[in-house]
């Protein structure tokens, strides 16, 4: 038999998807502050919130009218008659107040400048409603979370663990509303800039390795800190992106977000980012999700456009001089015929004490950006000299870079192959590798099938010197065999231009004469995003007077 369900389980059913724990709770209240223009707000808990929590503000206020409709469910003060896609405030569903007040007991004092009072409230029914004598502003006080609801009440975690969860939610909220003055308990947040509160909740190694960006599209804009490639965390709980002041945890925008640092950081990392974008809020919907945490956006084209075009110019500005190094707790194929000289260096004879043309250094050259060699360490580190300084560099790791910055801007020269290789798999792996054959023409590659279990490889990238294609095929196809990524299709070309960049590259432990190593530090300067290989790590340290004089304690 189908009945209809009484208001009070209606609003505890309610109750358990928006408010499901005193962190939840907390975060729908800090969103009623700031939908009534709170510039300061103060925050305290008792055993994690679970006994009490309380929340003041210096916003708005209410009127006695308001006052008794805002524990009422739908009853809400942000959506003008029926215009639910054009939101411009946090809350608009009108049920966190309702819900919460269904399942404690709720004391609101609030002030509008003309009047002010006091309501009670247990199991969602008004007990009493009497003036007060509060300043301008609302103060929101819970006892006893879920003492209706027993079979939630059980479900709360320990203290450590509930009161960890309120801190994670006043951070997003200090960190993406930096001109608010916040407090929680003795944790206090003054009025600053991004910067400063970014500064104050991610640290300072963070501000050393972050960038600013700010770029704008139409009426779309993004503002923030991203994090260099060499500064990385081991989830997305790194990602700090408001959307119009919202806090997201967006699939769309994080796939978008990862897809940004493809190319400099290994995909088992996550970049450390802080970021606003203003999105017209007649092209968003953000009624898709009990905790709006996700939003629907109308055109994701040019979103994508924006945020891919801003972080990516950005990362390819980053120079040596505003690299900070330092040690961070885990931070047909369209190809151009340019006629570029591939990697090849002369090769120096010593022999008889003789020295060729080829190996005499300029000494001038050492006021160029990396200087002149000098040694090879271990026969995988360049030591080079410059006017100020020495400089350490990962011989794989740069040119890994550098390989794959020719790939990315397709300035590849093909050669053909007197005799075609042929590689022999399974008829699976070669179903794959067939599936991207123009991504393989993308990177150089020309290969025809034979049969079921057979590729011919007709052409190769010029620059393929330290693999053959037969061996570089069998650790690709392993790759796409192997690795989950390889389910979509941009993260399989970025899979097989890393595999062709690491294994196309100069080796550790391969010797290199003087020439050699000045020639891929010519490349190196010239190369966009050097500064890290493909996976994020660094290439190069410097050693200046000021460092030398630190690590030897030098006053």
């Amino acid at each position: 038999m189908i009945r209809i369900l009484p208001d009070h389980l209606i609003n505890q059913i309610c109750a358990g998807e928006v408010s499901d724990r005193p962190a939840t709770i907390l975060k729908e209240l800090i969103e009623n502050s700031l939908d009534a223009e709170a510039t300061e707000i103060k925050i305290n808990t008792e055993e994690g919130g679970k006994n009490k929590l309380t929340i003041a503000d210096n916003g708005k206020g209410m009127p006695r009218e308001d006052l008794e409709k805002s524990i009422l469910r739908h009853a809400t003060s942000k959506i003008p008659d029926e215009d639910l896609f054009n939101i411009c405030s946090f809350g608009f569903r009108g049920e966190a107040l309702a819900s919460i007040a269904s399942a404690s007991r709720m004391k609101i004092t609030t002030s509008n400048n003309e009047s002010s009072w006091e309501m009670i409230v247990a199991s969602g029914k008004i007990l009493s409603i009497k003036p007060s004598a509060r300043s301008h502003g609302t103060t929101i006080e819970i006892t006893d979370l879920f003492y209706a609801i027993p079979a939630r009440l059980k479900f709360l975690r320990s203290t450590r663990a509930e009161q960890g969860a309120i801190n994670e939610i006043v951070k997003r909220f200090a960190i993406g509303n930096p001109t608010i003055k916040l407090q929680l308990n003795n944790l206090l947040f003054e009025k600053t800039d991004l910067t400063n509160r970014a500064k104050k909740i991610l640290g300072a190694d963070f501000i050393a390795n972050s960038l600013s960006i700010s770029n704008s599209i139409e009426d779309y804009s993004i503002s923030g800190l991203i994090g260099k490639p060499i500064y990385y965390k081991h989830n997305s709980r790194s990602f700090f992106v408001f959307v119009n002041g919202r806090f997201l945890k967006d699939k769309f925008l994080f796939a978008i977000l990862r897809q940004c640092y493809f190319d400099v950081m290994a995909y088992d990392r996550y970049p450390v980012l802080v970021l606003n974008l203003k999105v017209p809020e007649s092209e968003i919907d953000v009624n898709v999700h009990p905790a709006k945490t996700e939003v629907k956006f109308r055109n994701q084209a040019i979103l994508k456009q924006l945020i891919i075009g801003t972080i990516k110019r950005e990362l390819g500005k980053t120079t040596f001089e505003n690299h900070v190094f330092s040690t961070v707790k885990t931070a047909d194929a369209g190809i151009s015929e340019i006629k570029e000289t591939p990697f090849s260096y002369p090769q120096a004879s010593f022999a008889g004490g003789k020295i060729s043309d080829e190996d005499i250094i300029l000494e001038s050259d050492i006021s160029s950006q990396f200087g002149i060699a000098r040694f090879q360490l271990h026969n995988t580190y360049i030591i080079s000299q410059s006017q100020d300084g020495w400089f350490i560099i990962d011989q794989h790791a740069s040119h890994e870079r550098i390989v794959l910055e020719k790939i990315q801007s397709r300035k590849i020269i093909r050669q053909q192959l007197l005799l075609p290789e042929i590689f022999i798999s399974t008829p699976e792996a070669i179903e794959k590798l067939l599936l991207e054959k123009k991504s393989f023409a993308e990177t150089g590659f020309v290969i025809e099938q034979i049969d079921e279990t057979k590729i011919a490889i007709k052409e190769i990238p010029a620059f393929l010197k330290y693999i053959t294609p037969i061996e570089l095929f069998q650790k690709i196809s392993a790759e796409l065999e192997t690795n989950d990524i390889a389910k979509e299709h941009q993260k399989i070309i970025h899979k097989i231009r890393g595999t062709i960049a690491c294994h196309g590259s100069i080796r550790a432990g391969q010797s290199l004469s003087i020439p050699e190593m000045n020639e891929l530090l010519k490349q190196i300067g010239e190369t966009p995003r050097a500064m890290q290989c493909n996976h994020g790590r660094p290439t190069v340290m410097k050693l200046d007077r000021k460092l030398l004089d630190k690590i030897f304690e030098r006053g």
